[in-house]
């Protein structure tokens, strides 16, 4: 360790490796130091740091620990069931992609002949247990309704559920309703869907005010 003394005043640098530390008056700050809490009433203790000098290290206190895990334990509350009902949704979508074929043929079957197909073989299409998908354990047809159930890997919620396609006649012209049979939330529905299902409660709402 060398010291130097450069004034008369308690001001010393004293020089130790590649590191360098001050011990200066408030009132005379060399060029190179950094400021630290003062350790003594009348002078202030500044480190300046060379190149091979090591950072502080500091911990994180129980509190913001606590905090963090707050934090994460919200974020978790909000993402697992976000991702539950986005996972629900692309099953079910499965399900409506396969019957699309089915609607195709019933709506032909209704244009030429002007009934519905009794099923799927009437209406030109495979088998109910051939129509099947991941999600998906069959798609039967039965005069202007289709039937979607779901099992094999679907999720818990919708494993056994159905979906029912309707076909309405306008004058020549069909179009398709599409509703749960069962137990399947409206947030798990495909938008078409829950626009049915608000409108067959509204009905029943202003039946019941009758």
């Amino acid at each position: 360790m060398q010291t130097d003394d450069i004034s008369n005043d308690f001001y010393q640098i004293v020089t130790m490796g590649n590191d360098i530390s001050c011990l200066i008056s408030p009132s005379n700050i060399p060029t190179g130091c950094r400021w630290k809490p003062p350790i003594l009433k009348e002078q202030i203790r500044i480190s300046f740091k060379g190149r091979d000098m090591k950072k502080d290290q500091q911990g994180f206190t129980l509190i913001e620990l606590m905090i963090v895990v707050a934090i994460i334990g919200i974020l978790a509350a909000i993402a697992i069931p976000a991702y539950q009902d986005y996972t629900i949704r692309a099953q079910i979508s499965e399900g409506l992609t396969l019957a699309a074929g089915a609607k195709t043929a019933t709506s032909e079957y209704f244009a030429e002949r002007g009934t519905w197909p009794n099923n799927n073989d009437e209406a030109g299409v495979a088998d109910k247990h051939d129509i099947i998908g991941e999600y998906t354990e069959h798609i039967s047809v039965k005069d202007n309704v289709i039937e979607i159930k779901y099992g094999y890997d679907a999720n818990a919620i919708i494993m056994d559920e159905k979906i029912e396609l309707t076909a309405v006649d306008n004058d020549g012209s069909i179009s398709w309703t599409c509703a749960s049979t069962g137990t399947i939330q409206a947030n798990h529905l495909p938008a078409a869907c829950r626009m049915e299902m608000e409108k067959k409660k509204k009905k029943k709402k202003k039946k019941k005010k009758k």
